[in-house]
């Protein structure tokens, strides 16, 4: 009888290989992450860490459809996978390093495991709102387009102390984000002013 308890109890509690499966790949993005937490000042890094969230996400994509498994473990894969594409995203976008322009929901999303600080800076005083990210001591300024109108954006801004200025044009489509500015080559200079900021309909 004791022998039958202890097999029973080993076949409870040991995991399927399905959730080994997930367990790796949830501990692959979570050092993809934890990587960009640590390095987020260093563009290269950064290029490279999106590209293991690419990869990874194509990882978890294979298994999928290659692997026979019941609907509960695909439906924590599928959403593992909405994880990791998010956080490449936010990485491009909030990183700048790609041409990223993640929905907001999807930011959030992404914040969730990164830990970063998502804060409102300018609300209802352009066409479009400007929001800052925080990680550590690096800061990343962003548009976000909060309407059901897809835009493209002129914009200007300068440093608080009028040393340094810059501008940009870029499509926004509906309900996304996208860079601005960040200070990485100016690590003190945390806070941009938002000179002016157009949009025009596309």
């Amino acid at each position: 009888m004791k022998i039958l308890l202890a097999l029973f109890t080993v076949l409870l509690f040991t995991p399927s290989t399905a959730d080994k499966v997930y367990n790796d790949f949830d501990y692959d993005l979570s050092r993809i992450v934890n990587d960009f937490r640590r390095d987020v000042m260093n563009k290269s890094r950064c290029e490279d860490l999106k590209r293991k969230a690419d990869y990874l996400s194509d990882d978890i994509q294979k298994y999928l459809n290659e692997e026979d498994i019941d609907q509960y473990e695909k439906d924590k894969l599928k959403q593992l996978k909405k994880e990791t594409e998010a956080v490449e995203e936010y990485i491009g976008a909030v990183g700048n390093c790609g041409t990223y322009f993640p929905k907001m929901d999807d930011l959030i999303l992404a914040n969730y495991r990164i830990h970063g600080s998502i804060s409102t800076q300018i609300n209802n005083k352009f066409c479009v709102d400007v929001i800052t990210v925080s990680i550590n001591d690096y800061v990343a300024t962003l548009a976000y387009n909060n309407t059901a109108i897809d835009y493209s954006i002129a914009y200007k801004w300068k440093l608080p102390t009028g040393m340094s200025s810059g501008n940009g044009t870029m499509g926004l489509p509906s309900k996304t984000v996208r860079h601005m500015y960040d200070n990485r080559d100016k690590p003190q200079a945390k806070k941009i002013v938002i000179v002016s900021l157009n949009c025009r309909p596309i």
